[in-house]
């Protein structure tokens, strides 16, 4: 029996007996399982792969060459069928991503999923993978018409640990939150009991969810640990699972407990490095652009200072910790929005060169805008 089984391999099965039409004898199959089901149990879903090109053409066929096939070959995802893996035999390839997406549009045509999708969207428009992230798999969706990522609600609550009736609360509040809500969706998705619905999230809203999560009901260390993991790097891992790289967004926690909740680790090494800053901090800049301290009064947010606003900006990935200061990421230099400048420091009797970060007046009212967006601000 094989060790090791992923989703998108192919096999040779033997695949008798066979009844009237079912596809028989030894011949390639394509995995479908998921990767969880892959391991742990003793049976995988399966495709049966013919080379009989010129069969009556289907739309649940999807046409390969290559991958360890000696021939040209047609997928038949109409021939789907539940195999234990002591049938499978010689392995002769892995499908890449982009035949697999035209795989899952043929199996939601074989399963009527489409029926079940948004108004006037084909299935092929939805891409769904499964992202490994610190050992976990979580499921995840992409709209092509729309190019926004949605992630199983339920995989991530598996991953953190949640007991059933925390996910249960969970779900109801994506549903009713008046943030929340707009960032869910329910989507149907293939699963190990078959083709069910799911709640799925928005990866945009995905920081604002988990920061919700009262980490005091997870009693295990360690997961606690693991939330915020998720809380910090989910999101950027599922973007780049489909895009190849990160996309930058803006995602500031609703309310000012919820991002230094977020922020709990960072704001213990903020507090030794910072207050010494405000100290000897003096710049003057005649251009229109602002230190940080200034941008919180300017802003006037109620319990936001400089140094508070320092870890909400670093929590959400737009400043980052380099040394003893922080900088902006390039790509909001890039948009106008920071720039850096080297200012002299006085500590004691001796003057230091530093990077400061400014907020330009373009900045400021991007900044502006984002937190009214996520009522910081009337």
């Amino acid at each position: 029996m094989h060790n090791k089984i992923r989703r998108s391999d192919i096999f040779y099965a033997d695949l008798n007996p066979y009844i009237g039409s079912e596809q028989g004898g030894v011949r390639p199959v394509l995995i479908l399982q998921n990767d969880i089901g892959n391991k742990y149990s003793s049976t995988v879903i399966v495709a049966a792969i013919t080379s009989q090109i010129d069969k009556t053409k289907l739309p649940t066929h999807v046409k390969v060459d290559g991958y360890g096939l000696r021939e040209g070959s047609l997928i038949c995802l109409e021939q789907l069928r539940t195999i234990d893996k002591c049938r499978l035999r010689e392995y002769k390839g892995h499908l890449d991503n982009e035949q697999m997406a035209r795989v899952e549009s043929a199996i939601n045509i074989s399963l009527g999923m489409q029926q079940n999708q948004k108004e006037g969207q084909a299935v092929s428009d939805l891409m769904v993978k499964q992202v490994e992230f610190n050992g976990d798999i979580l499921l995840a969706v992409k709209d092509n018409e729309t190019n926004k990522i949605h992630v199983a609600v339920y995989y991530v609550c598996r991953g953190l640990g949640l007991s059933d009736g925390q996910m249960k609360n969970e779900r109801v509040r994506i549903q009713d939150d008046i943030v929340l809500s707009k960032g869910g969706r329910k989507i149907i998705l293939p699963t190990n009991g078959g083709s069910q619905e799911a709640l799925c999230i928005e990866i945009d809203y995905l920081p604002l969810w988990l920061a919700k999560i009262n980490a005091n009901i997870i009693q295990d260390k360690a997961v606690q640990d693991k939330l915020i993991e998720y809380q910090l790097e989910a999101k950027d891992v599922l973007a780049t699972a489909f895009l190849g790289q990160t996309q930058p967004q803006f995602n500031i926690p609703q309310t000012l407990p919820e991002a230094l909740r977020l922020a709990a680790d960072l704001a213990e090494e903020n507090a030794k490095l910072l207050p010494k800053a405000n100290s000897f901090d003096t710049f003057i800049n005649s251009e229109g652009n602002l230190t940080i301290e200034e941008t919180a009064k300017t802003l006037n947010i109620k319990g936001i200072g400089r140094n508070k606003l320092f870890q909400v900006l670093a929590i959400e990935k737009i400043l980052f910790k380099k040394g003893d200061s922080y900088e902006a990421y390039q790509n909001y230099i890039n948009s106008g929005y920071f720039i850096h400048k080297q200012n002299p420091i006085k500590k004691g009797d001796v003057i230091e060169q530093r990077t400061q970060v400014f907020v330009t007046p373009k900045g400021l009212d991007w900044l502006s805008k984002k937190m009214k967006e996520r009522s910081y601000m009337a």
